[in-house]
């Protein structure tokens, strides 16, 4: 029970509009919102969440869904109607009680929370290229940002960014096996060339490797990459399975020998990274974004520069203990310290907000 010198802070998350919290499947944005809710929830936060299709999220909590329209996964995102309808359910949201603070994982919520004078908090999930360095520059003139790798906070140039917070995950839910039951690879993403699944199949197939390639492909690009990169190189070896989640991804990761990640981009965290380790399976990646932060390696994975150099770490990738990673999760990615350390984040940046406020108005 709290005392009543305790505060409660009251923290309406803005999620996107595009999957439900948490997905079913694909959805690394709102997965991360599903496990911020919980975890602000669990340390006596009142927690209000804005997203499109029901609230998944596990678990005993009393976390408050302000429902949105969801909008369908072969629509256009350009098409205006879902956002509109979207974004009167955020000031719906915003209007039903007095919120001490919007965490923001979109590029407008934190401009609409200033309709009601609340302070804001953007979480930046997206590549820090030219656009969105303008972007979230822009918005970081007014309102704190967080990056949520260090590399990703390094290449926000011009970005005021007030600090950096890894994402977490409940470690609890992906569990490990210590025995494997199958010898094989797993990609796990979109299916883009930034991801790099035709790297994975090349990869597995010069190690002797089987793969299994669990990936979202909807968008009209991911469809053209899988037809003209993927589609022919599918055979024994190499299967393609669509779209996982719940304890059907928890178990392709937890039985696979490795996780490959041959991202090609900037990479700003790599949720699925996380996961796999949790499940005490080791990565193998290439040396692009935030992948070394999460990644120690020689000792979860391997931070490769190549796919020679891929080839060779899967060589030996038995030599990852499995327990190791486990360990790493739960020391560095769990859900309940990455709450933690939003929470301070919101409590200091309340307190600036209406310090600013006052002296203003003096």
């Amino acid at each position: 029970m709290k005392s009543e010198k305790q505060l409660t802070l009251r923290i309406l998350i803005n999620s996107t509009p595009w999957h439900e919290v948490a997905p079913r499947t694909y959805g690394g944005i709102e997965s991360f919102c599903a496990n911020l809710a919980k975890g602000l929830d669990a340390l006596g936060a009142e927690v209000g969440i804005v997203s499109p299709g029901n609230l998944n999220i596990d678990g005993d909590h009393n976390i408050i869904h302000f429902q949105s329209l969801r909008q369908s996964a072969n629509q256009n995102y350009s098409q205006p109607e879902p956002l509109i309808a979207r974004h009167n359910a955020f000031i719906d949201a915003l209007r039903s009680t007095k919120w001490d603070c919007v965490s923001d994982h979109t590029l407008i919520g934190s401009q609409m929370a200033s309709l009601t004078s609340t302070p804001a908090v953007l979480t930046a999930h997206r590549i820090m290229d030219e656009q969105y360095r303008a972007l979230y520059g822009a918005i970081s003139r007014h309102t704190p940002i967080v990056a949520i790798s260090n590399r990703q906070a390094e290449l926000a140039v011009d970005v005021n960014i007030t600090t950096v917070i890894h994402h977490g995950i409940d470690t609890d839910v992906y569990r490990p096996t210590s025995h494997p039951s199958d010898d094989y690879l797993v990609f796990l993403g979109s299916m883009t060339q930034f991801k790099g699944a035709h790297i994975a199949i090349e990869a597995s197939r010069q190690s002797g490797y089987p793969l299994i390639i669990a990936a979202k492909c909807q968008e009209q690009g991911e469809l053209n990459y899988f037809e003209e990169f993927i589609s022919p190189k599918l055979g024994n070896d190499v299967t393609w399975i669509g779209e996982v989640g719940g304890t059907d991804k928890i178990n392709l990761l937890a039985n696979a020998s490795g996780l490959i990640f041959p991202v090609r981009w900037e990479e700003s965290f790599g949720l699925v990274i996380i996961e796999a380790l949790s499940c005490g399976t080791p990565v193998i990646a290439f040396n692009r974004g935030a992948v070394p932060e999460i990644i120690t390696n020689e000792r979860t994975g391997y931070v490769t520069q190549d796919l020679k150099s891929m080839v060779k770490a899967i060589e030996h990738i038995d030599q990852i203990s499995r327990s190791t990673c486990r360990k790493e999760a739960l020391e560095r990615f769990d859900y309940r310290a990455m709450a933690s350390s939003y929470l301070a984040t919101f409590t200091k940046s309340i307190a600036r907000y209406h310090s600013t406020n006052m002296l203003q108005n003096l």
